[in-house]
């Protein structure tokens, strides 16, 4: 009986309105059908897909202004290599492309033409609760691997942090490395946050001026204590700030930019063979009931999408439908306080009653810029 209900159930996409109001039996029979749906790893194709997500990046303008900036950086270090470089803040929410971008830059961008035993941008990931000794050590983990994948554990060990600086510095030269990102920066925040971030600000300040190479520092918007805690000396030394704000809906050129972002993900996905056809997500209100329930953050479109894209594939459906949003809104966003409101399900609401509840609440995401 089980096994009729199954195979009634979760192959056939239930009827539902194609705009707001979706068709309540018809949206009862998909969550059931969510419920009783197949295992997707039984399909040779899903271990494919799976690749295909991992490896999609929406080259949004965004990202290409990341590309742009390290590009200049990158050519003014081999220029001047050994001399004073300059510091770029990239300010953003969790979610909001900072890494995506250094990854794909990194792939797309220096991978291909990066000489055996260089490192031209070497992204670090701090670690938690990290001392300003720690931040050097974890620089130079990656720098002191030789050709042989051998390293000197001592060059690790000893040291002050002064010590450890020069070291950045003369490893950075040796494996010609132009650009040293430091991810997740606010990591490096702890304790005392004020004193802190000073100090924060002058390490980073000293390896600028001594040339070690050029710094692009990432982080949520606690990062952005460091470059305003020494008296403009960090501030001074910085290229101007990319701030991966939220995208505003109420502002022509952000809701242009937010649409932009929802419309190539759409074409990425029938591009990497994820479906069938376009899902029309920038049809009707689509485009605002993204913007709705991810605040504006890039990034959330895609993981969410993603999480809809699982159901639609376990229930054998080419594109993913209105109602696999809404459900993926229910089922996933909603249990995990990501919004309070299925505007997939209800209709997008105008942006001026979303921002009431979000100041009401407490919600509204800050502007860092």
């Amino acid at each position: 009986m089980l096994d009729k209900i199954h195979d009634e159930n979760t192959a056939v996409a239930p009827p539902y309105s194609s705009g707001a109001n979706l068709d309540a039996k018809g949206y009862a029979q998909l969550m059931h059908a969510i419920f009783m749906r197949r295992d997707p790893t039984k399909d040779e194709r899903f271990a494919g897909h799976l690749r295909s997500w991992r490896s999609l990046c929406i080259e949004h303008p965004r990202l290409l202004a990341i590309h742009r900036d390290i590009n200049i950086m990158k050519a003014e270090v081999k220029e001047f290599r050994g001399q004073e470089q300059f510091v770029l803040p990239i300010i953003g929410p969790s979610q909001s492309g900072k890494s995506k971008a250094i990854d794909h830059y990194i792939n797309t961008v220096i991978a291909p033409e990066a000489k055996p035993g260089t490192i031209p941008v070497l992204r670090v990931n701090i670690s938690p609760r990290s001392s300003l000794k720690q931040l050097q050590a974890d620089i130079l983990s990656p720098l002191v691997i030789d050709e042989r994948g051998q390293v000197d554990e001592a060059e690790l060990r000893v040291g002050t942090e002064a010590e450890f600086r020069q070291k950045v510095r003369r490893f950075a030269q040796l494996r010609e490395t132009d650009v040293i990102v430091l991810d997740e920066s606010q990591h490096l925040l702890r304790g005392n946050k004020a004193a802190r971030a000073k100090a924060v600000a002058d390490s980073i300040k000293l390896m600028a001026i001594e040339g070690a190479a050029a710094f692009v520092i990432i982080g949520t918007e606690e990062v952005w204590s460091i470059f305003t805690s020494n008296a403009d000396q960090t501030a001074l030394r910085c290229k101007e700030p990319i701030f991966l704000n939220p995208l505003d809906w109420s502002l022509p050129h952000e809701q242009f930019l937010f649409e932009g972002y929802v419309a190539m993900l759409d074409a990425k996905l029938v591009e990497h063979g994820l479906t069938d056809d376009y899902s029309g997500f920038v049809d009707d209100d689509m485009a605002a009931c993204f913007w709705e329930i991810t605040r504006g953050i890039v990034g959330r479109v895609s993981r969410l999408t993603r999480i809809a894209w699982e159901t639609a594939f376990a229930l054998e459906q080419p594109t993913i439908s209105r109602a696999v949003l809404a459900a993926a809104v229910d089922r996933w966003a909603i249990p995990l306080k990501l919004c309070r409101h299925n505007p997939f399900r209800e209709g997008a609401r105008d942006y001026e009653i979303v921002f009431k509840e979000w100041e009401k609440l407490g919600d509204r995401p800050a502007k860092w810029q």
